[in-house]
């Protein structure tokens, strides 16, 4: 059982966003590329890294024309070791996209032109960039089976197979990581959370001892898709949440959509077109009002009969 605090609440309640700010912190980003490049080996330490400018916005030259390219990166850092630094990305990534690895290959591209260009024209014969790795994390529910790496998008002859220059995606599916080769209690209860919600058999005495910080709630009820959850732990006074709670908000949430998208299907067979007013109050209706407009559509006459519900 995890009974961390910590007194830190998000207020952003996208997922990219969320996602971004909570693995800013270096102790947790450090853990979690520990965990995907270095099976869980202490390679990197928080005070080792420093922020790098994720803003990736640079100029590339050709003859006579000038080509901007701009893309923002979620988190780049500087992990200076004693022998030489090196810039580790991190993408956080919700749905499935084929160009994965293409998207890493420019993301990195612009990185060492930037290097590139920061240097003095005088001293670009003695220039070594700084090594770029990008990891992606992706956290969306359907399993990635997307691929890996450029050429396996692409249809080499089989004499250059080989000849072919690669680049290898690091992405790792939230699902499969290994818990046990995270150190960080944050880390640990944000991701073995999510990957129970994706294995849930419903069964809510599974996850009666499982105990998170209300910042780590926020970040899971956001990734899993339960934003009204979210906002609703951040006016918790207590700082420790049981995620029997946020599961059970979530099925609630997810029978109260279902039960409104039947009715709305009903309404609609029954009147015709109906106003966007009903709709709207439907969409925001407590249990006990969906209740009384499922026993009232059979003999509702008009959509008056069901507005006169909600009055």
């Amino acid at each position: 059982m995890y009974t961390v605090t910590h007194h830190n609440v998000l207020s952003d309640t996208t997922p990219d966003p969320t996602l971004k700010d909570f693995f800013k912190r270096k102790d947790r980003f450090a853990d979690l590329i520990n965990c995907l490049l270095f099976h869980g080996q202490t390679i990197l330490y928080n005070e080792n890294l420093s922020l790098y400018d994720s803003n990736s916005s640079t100029v590339f030259h050709h003859k006579a024309m000038n080509i901007s390219v701009s893309k923002a990166r979620d988190i780049i850092m500087r992990v200076n070791h004693t022998d030489a630094p090196i810039l580790i990305g991190l993408e956080n990534q919700q749905t499935i996209d084929y160009t994965m690895p293409f998207r890493i290959l420019v993301y990195d591209t612009i990185t060492y032109n930037q290097q590139f260009h920061m240097v003095n024209i005088t001293s670009r014969k003695s220039f070594y960039p700084i090594p770029v790795v990008t990891c992606v994390l992706y956290y969306g529910d359907k399993k990635w089976r997307q691929p890996y790496s450029l050429t396996e998008r692409m249809v080499i002859p089989y004499i250059y197979k080989y000849l072919i220059n690669d680049w290898y995606g690091h992405i790792y599916d939230i699902k499969d990581i290994d818990v046990s080769q995270l150190n960080h209690p944050d880390n640990i209860m944000m991701i073995e959370a999510v990957q129970k919600f994706y294995q849930w058999d419903r069964n809510l005495e599974s996850l009666r001892d499982m105990i998170l910080t209300k910042e780590v709630v926020v970040v899971v009820a956001t990734v899993i898709g339960n934003k009204k959850f979210g906002i609703k732990i951040q006016k918790e006074e207590s700082e420790e949440i049981n995620m029997c709670a946020v599961f059970d908000e979530y099925v609630k949430e997810r029978e109260m959509k279902g039960k409104v998208s039947l009715l709305l299907t009903l309404l609609k067979s029954k009147f015709g077109v109906i106003s966007d007013e009903l709709i709207m109050k439907l969409e925001n209706s407590t249990t006990d009002e969906l209740n009384q407009v499922t026993l009232t559509i059979l003999n509702a006459r008009t959509e008056e009969d069901i507005m006169n519900i909600f009055n």
